[in-house]
């Protein structure tokens, strides 16, 4: 979840003759200009929207008396949720409740579209932050919650002062106790894949075969004992260019690693710093010293979580949480299509 700027900030008194609005409506034809009001990788978005495209993204905009954009709500659908990524006001019509107005009609949208869950997230790093959550509990959303941990950093850096802990070298390098192989799963692998999703931290994880065409197989990585029994996993995707734009490197490569996890019996055998320090260095090898790592870590796995703020914080450019509010509505007619344009 994204804002361009505080919503509502401070009303600029020089402006205060500034020309009325009208009522929020649903962008069509005239989604392109609005373009102005949200972020260019979703400024793409509306020109699918202008162009009629199939898509399941949609935005409500709220123009002046005198027909200028004053203020865009932008969302998706995915299946029976909703998630708002962008809301903003002009400075100068602020204060007026216009975010309100905006975001009760994308709303009633995304549940026409039949969503029956509004999802809204941010980083605690988000300059928004703080006007954005009064306005989403003052329209009946839920309080802000911690749902993800993200840390970003670069990996050789990363991975070579992991290597020099003690314990990294003593109980991961040299015993290899535990295999890292390329994350190629077999049928017999099935068992052990669903005696580790019944742990009660793995709660929260897919399936790891829902990557299988995503992931990047040189930095995707299957835990193995030595006699070839899985107990774990580590898997890596293609990064969010936003992620690089965030920490001011935008035209470094990310690699973002999407799902880790490993048997509960083995989280205090260094077998986990020793899969990240393989891999980080891998990627260092692959995309270069400049390149980015990313996990999220879910509050659901607070092993996950204490050894992040522990071990990587530190070498880490970025470690913050993301916050996610909610909203149940009643979902009506359902009408989602994906994007076919491109």
């Amino acid at each position: 979840m994204t804002t361009p700027a505080a919503i509502p900030g401070p009303f600029v008194s020089d402006d205060r003759l500034a020309p009325a609005p009208v009522a929020p409506y649903e962008l069509a034809g005239d989604a392109e200009d609005f373009c102005k009001l949200t972020f260019p990788k979703l400024s793409k978005y509306l020109h699918e929207i202008a162009g009629g495209c199939e898509t399941t993204w949609f935005a409500v905009g709220i123009r002046s008396s005198d027909a200028r954009p004053i203020c865009l709500a932008v969302g998706r659908v995915f299946g029976q949720e909703a998630r708002l990524y962008s809301i903003y006001v002009l400075p100068f019509m602020r204060r007026q409740g216009l975010g309100a107005l905006a975001l009760a009609v994308w709303e009633r949208q995304a549940a026409r579209r039949g969503a029956g869950l509004l999802l809204a997230r941010f980083s605690e790093a988000n300059a928004g932050r703080s006007s954005l959550q009064p306005l989403l509990q003052g329209s009946g959303w839920t309080k802000p919650a911690a749902s993800l941990f993200q840390l970003v950093g670069h990996p050789g850096k990363m991975g070579r002062e992991g290597g020099a802990w003690v314990g990294v070298r003593k109980r991961v390098l040299l015993s290899r106790t535990i295999e890292y192989t390329p994350f190629v799963l077999k049928e017999a692998d099935e068992p052990a894949i669903a005696h580790l999703l019944a742990q009660p931290p793995a709660s929260c994880f897919p399936h790891p075969r829902k990557y299988a065409d995503s992931l990047l197989p040189d930095l995707s990585l299957a835990l193995r004992r030595r006699d070839g029994e899985l107990v774990g996993w580590l898997i890596a995707v293609p990064g969010p260019e936003r992620v690089a734009a965030g920490v001011g490197l935008p035209h470094s490569k990310v690699v973002q690693y999407a799902e880790f996890y490993i048997d509960a019996a083995l989280w205090t055998s260094g077998a986990a710093l020793g899969v990240f320090h393989y891999a980080f260095l891998r990627q260092a090898e692959l995309y270069g010293e400049d390149s980015l790592a990313v996990y999220f870590t879910h509050p659901g796995v607070p092993q996950m979580v204490t050894f992040s703020r522990r071990r990587f914080a530190p070498m880490a450019l970025r470690f913050d949480t993301v916050f996610e509010c909610r909203k149940e509505v009643l979902p009506g007619n359902s009408n989602t299509t994906e994007s076919r344009c491109r």
